[in-house]
């Protein structure tokens, strides 16, 4: 590789520096060229790629690109594998590839939205589920309570609407009934009510009654005048006891004259 060439490999490597979002410096050994192959096919599949690096040139576009984070891990046999989206997939791939290999592929660290992440880091993320099924999980989270809260509100609405319904059902039964009663009612009141020609006239009313036995126990009474007076009936008495007392004693000059 003369100076030119190196010089567009380095430019090369530092455009996808600060271009692309997950970088991750991965230790090969021992690996066949199909072995190789294979995982790049794997990558291929998902967008990915895998690119065998020099060290020197590696670093050379980092001081370039200013992403000195990655310089630790160019030491060894280096490939960098370039991705976007899901890290947490493309993780996974290097790991189970690495698992199946005995470990003849392991991941050194990295770089990840522009910050730096170590090869342990990338294996927890490894175990992670899909980006796509974490989403799901936390939109599901989300969704839950408000679906209970839906849910509810929705059966506390039926069960209103069930009752109203049963209340009117209820009702219509009802109202054949009350109309009876209020016929019947009303035809009892008509019965028992009396007629307006029997009703007491107003001479007759309670009032116009004790006038009447008021007056007609006046002129019953005897007048004053006829009544005798209580001291003529004394006088008369008395006049009469002292005639009666005159007529029976004889004089006393009468009994004086005999004797």
């Amino acid at each position: 590789m003369n100076r030119t060439q190196k010089a567009e490999a380095v430019q090369q490597i530092a455009d996808r520096l600060s271009s692309t979002s997950t970088v991750i410096a991965a230790e090969f050994h021992g690996l066949s060229v199909r072995e190789v192959e294979d995982l790049r096919g794997r990558l291929r599949t998902n967008g990915w790629q895998l690119q065998v690096v020099k060290n020197t040139l590696a670093r050379r576009a980092c001081a370039e690109a200013g992403t000195d984070a990655l310089l630790e891990y160019l030491v060894g046999q280096t490939a960098l594998v370039w991705a976007e989206g899901d890290a947490a997939a493309v993780a996974k791939v290097l790991n189970d590839f690495g698992t199946a290999t005995d470990n003849r592929l392991s991941m050194k660290g990295g770089i990840l939205d522009g910050a730096p992440i170590s090869g342990a880091e990338i294996k927890h993320l490894a175990t992670l589920p899909p980006r796509d099924e974490l989403l799901a999980r936390l939109v599901g989270g989300v969704a839950s309570p408000l679906q209970g809260t839906v849910n509810a509100l929705s059966g506390l609405l039926s069960g209103m609407a069930r009752a109203l319904g049963a209340y009117q059902a209820q009702r219509v039964a009802e109202a054949p009934a009350e109309a009876v009663a209020a016929e019947t009612t009303e035809a009892t009141t008509a019965e028992e009510a009396p007629a307006a020609d029997d009703a007491p006239s107003a001479e007759e009313t309670p009032a116009a009654v004790a006038e009447a036995t008021a007056e007609e126990s006046t002129e019953n009474t005897p007048a004053a005048e006829e009544t005798p007076a209580a001291n003529d009936s004394t006088d008369a008495e008395q006049q009469s006891a002292v005639d009666d007392t005159a007529d029976a004693e004889p004089a006393a000059d009468q009994t004086t004259e005999g004797d």
